[in-house]
Formats: structure tokens, sequence, C-alpha cells
């Protein structure tokens, strides 16, 4: 799949109870893009975020694409958002970490350094959640809106995604994402300049598959005894082309273990 140069991935919360919370963020959000160019990668559908994204689509046609990862198999009150420039279909039968999954793999295959994209977090709730610490985990640049809610706040207010910065600093923390204010200009800003982080690739250990009831290991990829390379995260992608066709079934777990602790996620 041909991206271009320029990819930000736009996430968040789509659930209809928190339409009314989600509205003041649209405008901000949609005047950031009128001269930025570049493909953005979304949910595809008329709900919550996803539904911005095609606004910022219907705006400005001339320097935006979209491309929307939407289940093959939809619910019945969600309706795909035409405006989108493409929709992928994935094997999901509903909304879940296969779609993040699938885009994951597409930009890793297409050769792109995770480091030179984009990801905006608004709201949220578990899938998004994931998508926020997967996209720290390679290494994107992801900015989290203030005070939007659900996720993206659990997420600014949790230490475990700090770096501590040594004494020199008076052992203070940065954050491995940028908190944005809601405000275009802020929003341009994170679009426009680098937000640099290093991904923890040193304490990867390895990639498994895991059966949720059983916690049988259905597919595991060490990484204890060789170098990780950022370039193009080669243990993911040759984990995800044995799983890539079937995807994952219901009952199944795509875990990235760390030293300290997992970075898991399944159906929700």
């Amino acid at each position: 799949m041909n991206f271009g140069e320029s990819i930000v991935i736009i996430t968040g919360g789509t659930d209809e109870r928190i339409e009314r919370n989600i509205q003041f963020f649209k405008n901000n959000l949609i005047e950031s893009f009128e001269k930025f160019k570049c493909t953005i990668i979304s949910g595809g559908t008329k709900s919550g975020i996803c539904r911005f994204v095609g606004d910022i689509q219907e705006m400005y046609p001339q320097n935006i694409r979209t491309i929307g990862y939407c289940p093959s198999h939809m619910p019945a009150h969600v309706e795909i958002d035409k405006r989108y420039s493409t929709i992928h279909m994935t094997e999901g039968d509903d909304f879940s970490l296969i779609e993040t999954i699938q885009y994951w793999y597409d930009i890793l295959k297409s050769g792109i350094d995770p480091s030179k994209i984009k990801l905006i977090g608004i709201n949220g709730g578990q899938i998004a959640s994931f998508e926020f610490h997967a996209a720290i985990v390679f290494g994107t640049q992801v900015g989290i809106m203030r005070n939007s809610g659900r996720a993206a706040s659990v997420l600014i207010n949790d230490p475990e995604w700090e770096e501590p910065l040594g004494k020199e600093q008076g052992f203070m923390t940065k954050k491995l994402f940028k908190i944005i204010k809601n405000s275009s200009e802020d929003i341009n800003n994170f679009l426009t300049r680098p937000f640099i982080i290093d991904p923890d690739i040193e304490n990867i250990q390895k990639i498994m598959v895991q059966h949720r009831d059983s916690g049988i290991d259905m597919y595991v990829l060490n990484f204890e005894t060789e170098t990780v390379d950022i370039t193009l995260f080669s243990g993911f992608l040759t984990a995800l082309d044995n799983i890539a066709k079937e995807a994952l079934q219901v009952g199944e777990i795509l875990s990235i273990k760390f030293i300290d602790g997992y970075l898991a996620g399944g159906f929700f």
C-alpha cells in the first residue's frame, strides 16, 4: 500500500455516549490540517473521531488523503464514511485490535520509518489505548489531547510511560509522548515539528500470540539473544506474516513482552 511521505494516525473515542464531549475538539483539529499535506489513517466510519477525519478529507481534498481500516463485518449501527479516499477491510467481525495490527503491518512492510509517523489521540476506549501504547513502542511521535478524557487522560497520568532524566535534571521525568493543547496552533505545531523519543528497543524480549483461556503460546518470537532492528522491526513483521491471513481469532491475544511487563491486547 502506498502511504505517501507523511502519515498521521488519528484515533480516539467513537462511542455515541461521548459524542458531545469530543465535539469540543472538532474545529481545532480540522483547522490544523488546512495547510498540511499528509495521509491520515483512522477508523473509516461516521462515528466520533473517525467522522472528524472524514470532515478533514472533505474540507481539504487537495492536500489530504485518508485511509480507513474497518472490519469486513460491521456492527449494524455503524456506517462507513464514504468521504475517505480508501477503505481497507480487514477480516474482523467487529472493531478490534485487528485493524490496528493491520495498519501497522502495512506501514512497516512498506518500509516506512515509524519515527517519522505522527499519532494524535483524543479520548478513546480500550482499542484506542492499545493504539496509543503500540505507537509509543514503535517510536512513533505520539500527541495526546489534554483534557479529552478516558484513555487519553489515563495515559497522560500514567507514570509508567515516563522516562527519568537523571541527576542533572533533578531526577525529573519526561513523557514518552507530547501533550497537545486544544488549539489549532498547538496541533499544527505537533504536525509540523519533530517530537523525538527513543523507543524501548533494548528491553524487548519477545512477541507472542497466546490463547486467552489456556494461556498456550501459539506463536513466539524471541529477541533475548539478538539485536532488534528498529528500521523495520523485522521480528514484528515475521510474526505478523505468519498470522496475517487468519489474523487473531476470538480468544487469542497478541502480546509484546518487555522486561517489566507486557503490552498486550485481544478482543474487547
